[in-house]
C-alpha cells in the first residue's frame, strides 16, 4: 500500500469517527428534550395560566409531530443528500428549542414544539443512516454500541439534569442549553460529514403521508390521553378509530403506488421482521420502566424528580460502559447470544422488583438497576446494528424510519398499558386488602386498635386516636395497594421480557454480516438466494 493509500485509509477512519460523534451530540440533545421536558410543566402550568389538561400538549405536540415527519425522511434523502437532511433538521431543532424558551403564552408553546418534533422527527432516522452508511456491515456492532449510549443515558439524565436547572436557573433554560450544543453541531455537521452517494428522486407519495401521519398521529394521542380520559369514551374511541381507518387507507394506497412513503414489502424479509417484533418489546420494557420508577419513587418514597434521576443514575452509567465493549463483540460473534442474554437480564431485573416496597433499603434496588443497565447494554446495540445489516442498502434509509417510529410506538404502548394495567391492579388489591381490614373483621379491629395505642404512646387524646384511627388506615390501605399494583406492573413486564426469547428463535439461522467480495454481506447473498 503507497503512502497515498494509507493516508486516504487513515483519513476515512477518522472521518466516520467524526461522523458518528457529531450524530451521538445532535440526537443526545433530541432524546434528552424528549425527558427533560416533563420537569418544567408545573412551572409552566404557572406561567402561562393555564391548567394540566391543556399543558398536557406541549409533550404531545412533540411527540406527534416527531413521529409523523420521520416519515418524510427518504423523500428528503432523495432531495438534498442525507447530510443536509440532518442539517436541515438539527437547524430546525435548534431554533425551535430557542422559541420554545421565549414562548410568551400557551399558544405560541405548542407551536414551537411542533416545530421542534419536526426537527427531531427529521434528525433521529437521518442520524441512523449516516452511521450506517460511514460504518461498513462488520463495525456497525461497534459503531451502534458507542450511538446507544445516547439512547439509554439520556432519558436517564433528563430528570436529574432539569430538575437542577428548574430548581437553581430557570425552566426556559432547559430549551436554551439546547442552543451552544446545536451551533457546535452544525458547524461540526457542515465541516466533518461528507456527503454520501445520492439516490434518484422519487415523487412524493402525499396521500400515503397524510393516511400513515392520521394513524400513527392519532393512535399517540389515543394510547397518551386513554388512561385519563377513559379507554372507552368517545374521544379516545375516535381516535382509534380514526387511526385505524389511517392504516387500511395507507395499506390500500401503498399497494397501488409506485413509490409509497413507507415499502412495506420490507416486512417480507423475515429476519427483519423479527427484530421490529424485538424492538417493541424492548421499547416497551425500557419506556415503561423509565415511566414506572420515577414514580415508585416520587410518589411512593417520597423522593423529588432531582433526587429519583440520581437514584436511577448507575444503571444508565453501567449501560454506558457496556456499550462500547460489547459493541466489537457483536461484529466478531454476532448478535444472537447478546440478544437472550440482555432480555434474559432485563426479565430477571423486573422480576426482583416483585417483593419491593417503601421499606426496601436501596441496595435491593439498586441490584436490579444495574443489572437492568446490563440487559438494555446488550440487547440495544444487537438490535440496530443487526436491522441496518438484514437488508440491502438502498433500504437502509427506509429501516432507519421505521426503527424509530417503531420504538416511539412501542415506547408509547408501553407506558399506556403499564399506566392502565397498574391503576387497575391498584383497584384489585385495594378491594381485596378492604375486605380483609373492615371495621367489622377480626384483623380490622386489631389494627385500628394498634393505631389508637401508637397514637396515645405519641401523646394524643384518647378520642383524637379512635377518629383518626379509621383514616390512617384507609391511607395505609391505598398505599400498599398502590404497591402491590407497581409490583404486579414490573413482574408482567419483566414475563413480557422472557416471552421475547421465543421471536428469537427466528434468528437461528442468520448469519454472520461479513463482505463477500466488494458489494454483499452474506445476510444479502442469503436474501438474493432466497428470492
Amino acid at each position: 500500500m503507497n503512502i497515498s493509500s494509507k493516508r486516504k485509509s487513515i483519513e476515512g477512519d477518522i472521518s466516520k469517527w467524526l461522523v458518528l460523534g457529531t450524530v451521538m451530540l445532535g440526537l443526545f440533545m433530541a432524546v434528552l428534550d424528549s425527558n427533560i421536558v416533563n420537569v418544567a410543566l408545573p412551572h409552566m402550568i404557572t406561567a402561562f395560566s393555564t391548567n394540566s389538561d391543556r399543558i398536557r400538549w406541549v409533550l404531545e405536540s412533540y411527540t406527534m409531530t416527531y413521529a409523523v415527519f420521520t416519515l418524510t425522511t427518504s423523500w428528503l434523502r432523495e432531495r438534498v443528500s442525507i447530510k443536509y437532511s440532518f442539517f436541515i433538521g438539527l437547524l430546525i431543532f435548534t431554533l425551535s428549542s430557542v422559541l420554545c424558551g421565549i414562548s410568551w403564552s400557551m399558544g405560541s408553546m405548542i407551536v414551537f414544539r411542533i416545530m421542534q418534533g419536526i426537527g427531531g422527527g427529521i434528525m433521529m432516522p437521518t442520524g441512523m443512516t449516516l452511521i450506517t452508511e460511514s460504518f461498513p456491515p462488520q463495525q456497525r456492532g461497534t459503531a451502534f454500541g458507542i450511538f446507544g449510549i445516547v439512547i439509554v443515558f439520556a432519558p436517564s439524565i433528563g430528570p436529574t439534569l432539569g430538575g437542577y436547572i428548574v430548581d437553581s436557573v430557570n425552566w426556559r433554560y432547559i430549551f436554551y442549553i439546547n442552543l451552544p450544543v446545536g451551533i457546535l453541531t452544525l458547524f461540526m455537521t457542515l465541516t466533518q460529514v461528507k456527503e454520501t452517494k445520492k439516490l434518484v428522486p422519487k415523487p412524493f407519495d402525499f396521500w400515503g403521508f397524510v393516511s400513515l401521519s392520521a394513524f400513527l398521529g392519532c393512535l399517540l394521542v389515543a394510547l397518551t390521553d386513554g388512561q385519563s380520559k377513559g379507554w372507552r369514551s368517545d374521544e379516545i374511541l375516535s381516535y382509534f378509530a380514526v387511526s385505524a381507518l389511517g392504516l387500511i387507507a395507507f395499506l390500500l394506497i401503498s399497494k397501488r403506488t409506485k413509490h409509497p412513503i413507507i415499502d412495506i414489502g420490507i416486512f417480507r424479509n423475515f429476519y427483519f421482521s423479527i427484530l421490529c417484533i424485538l424492538n417493541v418489546a424492548r421499547a416497551f420494557a425500557l419506556f415503561g420502566r423509565f415511566f414506572l420508577m420515577p414514580l415508585f419513587f416520587q410518589n411512593l418514597i417520597g423522593y423529588s424528580a432531582m433526587s429519583a434521576g440520581i437514584l436511577l443514575m448507575p444503571g444508565a452509567i453501567v449501560s454506558g460502559i457496556i456499550m462500547p465493549i460489547i459493541g466489537p463483540l457483536i461484529d466478531r460473534y454476532g448478535p444472537k447470544f447478546f440478544l437472550v442474554s440482555g432480555f434474559a437480564l432485563m426479565g430477571i431485573s423486573l422480576i426482583m422488583y416483585r417483593n419491593i416496597d417503601v421499606t426496601t433499603p436501596y441496595v435491593f434496588l439498586l441490584i436490579p438497576i444495574l443489572i437492568f443497565g446490563v440487559g438494555t447494554a446488550l440487547s440495544n446495540t444487537p438490535l440496530s446494528a443487526t436491522a441496518m445489516n438484514v437488508v440491502r442498502r438502498e433500504q437502509i434509509g427506509q429501516v432507519s424510519t421505521l426503527l424509530s417510529v417503531v420504538m416511539q410506538v412501542g415506547g408509547s404502548f408501553g407506558v399506556a398499558m403499564l399506566g392502565m394495567f397498574t391503576t387497575n391492579r391498584t383497584i384489585f388489591h385495594q378491594a381485596r386488602i378492604s375486605e380483609r381490614l373492615t371495621s367489622y373483621s377480626y384483623a380490622g379491629q386489631v389494627a385500628l386498635q394498634g393505631i389508637q395505642t401508637l397514637g396515645r404512646q405519641i401523646g394524643e387524646s384518647a378520642y383524637l386516636a379512635k377518629q383518626q384511627a379509621p383514616v390512617i388506615l384507609s391511607a395505609y390501605i391505598a398505599k400498599q395497594s398502590q404497591i402491590a399494583g407497581f409490583q404486579d406492573a414490573f413482574f408482567i413486564t419483566g414475563i413480557l421480557c422472557f416471552a421475547s426469547l421465543l421471536p428469537m428463535l427466528g434468528l437461528i439461522n442468520l448469519k454472520h454480516p461479513r463482505y463477500i467480495g466488494a458489494k454483499k454481506t452474506q445476510v444479502e447473498a442469503s436474501i438474493d438466494a432466497g428470492a
